[in-house]
């Protein structure tokens, strides 16, 4: 798995999933290379990047990182 926050804990093909918190093989594997790891679900990350990238980018302030929305931080007992 390439999960970079969040992976499954077991079989992902079961009806119930169960997630841990973590990195899955690959994304693991990078980041232990030196490689910076971004989740497509970290919107505020992604907004400051594209904001390097393109400097008349507004970056939208309400823009949340996988780890803080709600089912996040409900899921693994943050809230």
């Amino acid at each position: 798995a390439c999960g970079s926050q969040v992976i499954y804990d077991g079989n992902r093909f079961t009806e119930e999933k169960k997630y841990q918190i973590g990195a899955g093989v690959c994304a693991a594997q990078l980041m232990r290379n030196g490689f910076k790891v971004i989740s497509q679900r970290d919107y505020a990350s992604l907004e400051q990047l594209y904001s390097k990238i393109d400097p008349t980018h507004i970056i939208n302030p309400d823009a949340t990182d996988h780890h803080q929305i709600e089912w996040y931080r409900t899921y693994f007992g943050m809230n």
